[in-house]
């Protein structure tokens, strides 16, 4: 965007306003050109509907036709958080995704893997309840589902969830009444290339309590990113080299005579678990040719790209932290404190050093010598001097003259405590730091007894080329 508002090409620095007419041409010898809307429109930009909406930014890629209005009534929005904005709190968590838009909003539906994938995380074992699921409303718009038990065996109610085009799922706990709140789990899920999405997570909140709502406000989103991430990398790696497998099984399934990809051929689906699943999968074959990069069938996507390393999947820093303005900012201010403490450590280390130099001195009976008298003229002897008198200034304050020796000493020991303080402050913040730039492969929260301590040895194997860490309880 260049000073005058417009869109101007990089290249070779025509002009467009924002409704994509050229209005400056650098290279046309008519000067009178400028500010004028070129008359062909092939000079000119597409432009495509967008708006912002509860804070999002939406794009539809289509551009529009002459004449048409966008259609602003189907963006896809939480329509609780339409109705009363002022009654809900909300978090929101984005991170670009090593697997397909089709395979995020199969995992985002899958209600069951929740207690066993997240135990530890979000959820425990002890909560895995029979899941009977039904589906609803089903059109070209999405469908409706409901979970009539609901999580932790009806703790909260019934769950129900919403499927809205292209990309948008909700479930929603409404337990205000018994349990002082409702919740929603709100996830978009974009497409980016096959293989790869965008994941934008979010959590409104609604309390009959005044307090959470305010701590709610006050506590800053990038203090809860590092476990969100967390629960995304529980499955990560099952879910980017699962459905490779999923897609290798759809390509032999569809060599067949008809070519199509049943479902009920590539997974066993026994319960009524899985039929948000394939609610989802059928609506992509139905209303969407199997999704935006082409299929295989049954809403299996036909490509998904190279597989990733486990390093690769595990990193934060590229897929959250660069793209989340809180933890992108935290990140910043932290490192901004790593400087500072190891600044401070290193003067509280040589004051340190200094302050018990006179206390020695002073035990033997000796005296700190002063500086002469300014130099006269050159500037590294005046700089010299200078600093001198800055250093024996400095000492003045720590180590006043007349203060006897073991109390010089005394200083000097809590001056080598505050340098080892700020090097605990580093370690700290570096062991912090780590958690925006990546996460742990291994998913030892899964074993029971780690955070007690029960775990007896870690045990390296290679599997499939690769070298995995995992926990065992024994030597077997």
């Amino acid at each position: 965007m260049n000073e005058a508002g417009r869109l101007e090409c990089a290249y070779h620095g025509w002009e467009f306003t924002p409704a994509g007419d050229c209005v400056a041409v650098p290279q046309a010898k008519d000067k009178d050109y400028e500010g004028r809307a070129c008359n062909s429109e092939r000079a000119c930009l597409e432009t495509f509907p967008c708006a912002v909406r509860q804070g999002l930014l939406f794009v539809k890629p289509r551009a529009l036709r002459a004449g048409e209005e966008p259609d602003f009534d189907a963006i896809p929005l939480v329509d609780e958080v339409e109705e009363n904005p002022e009654e809900w709190v909300m978090s929101t968590v984005v991170r670009d995704m090593p697997m397909d838009y089709s395979t995020l909003l199969e995992n985002t539906m899958d209600v069951s893997h929740v207690p066993f994938t997240h135990h530890a995380t979000v959820s425990k074992r002890a909560n895995a309840c029979a899941v009977e699921l039904t589906v609803t409303d089903k059109s070209v718009e999405g469908f409706n589902g409901v979970w009539a038990s609901g999580p932790r065996n009806g703790y909260y109610g019934p769950q129900t969830t919403r499927f809205a085009k292209p990309g948008l799922m909700v479930h929603a706990l409404r337990c205000y009444e018994k349990r002082g709140f409702d919740t929603l789990t709100v996830v978009y899920a974009v497409p980016v290339a096959p293989g790869k999405s965008r994941l934008i997570s979010r959590f409104p909140f609604r309390f009959k309590s005044a307090v959470p709502r305010t701590l709610f406000k006050i506590i800053p989103e990038w203090s809860s990113h590092p476990n969100a991430n967390t629960t995304l990398e529980d499955d990560q790696i099952f879910l980017h080299k699962g459905e490779r497998e999923v897609l290798a099984a759809a390509k032999e399934v569809a060599s067949g005579a008809d070519g199509s990809v049943p479902l009920g051929r590539l997974y066993y689906m026994p319960t009524t678990a899985d039929r948000f699943v394939t609610g989802f999968r059928e609506w992509l074959e139905d209303y969407c040719g199997g999704g935006p990069f082409g299929t295989v069938g049954g809403g299996i996507p036909n490509e998904l790209g190279r597989q990733q390393t486990v390093d690769e999947l595990m990193d934060r820093f590229h897929s959250h932290t660069a793209i989340c303005k809180s933890c992108s900012a935290a990140y910043e201010n932290l490192s901004r404190a790593r400087v500072a403490l190891e600044t401070a450590g290193i003067l509280l280390a040589l004051s340190a050093g200094l302050v018990a130099a006179v206390a020695l001195t002073a035990a033997s009976g000796g005296t700190v010598v002063t500086p002469a008298a300014a130099p006269a003229s050159g500037f590294v002897a005046k700089a010299v001097y200078g600093a001198g008198r800055l250093l024996l200034l400095g000492l003045q304050v720590l180590a006043p003259p007349g203060l006897p020796p073991p109390l010089l000493m005394a200083r000097a020991g809590v001056l080598f405590g505050m340098a080892a303080m700020c090097r605990a402050g580093m370690a700290a913040v570096d062991r912090y730091k780590v958690r925006f730039v990546k996460g742990e492969p291994v998913p030892p929260r899964n074993a029971e007894g780690l955070r007690k301590g029960k775990v007896a040895k870690r045990v390296t194997l290679p599997v499939g080329g690769e070298t995995w860490r995992g926990l065992a309880k024994d030597s077997n």
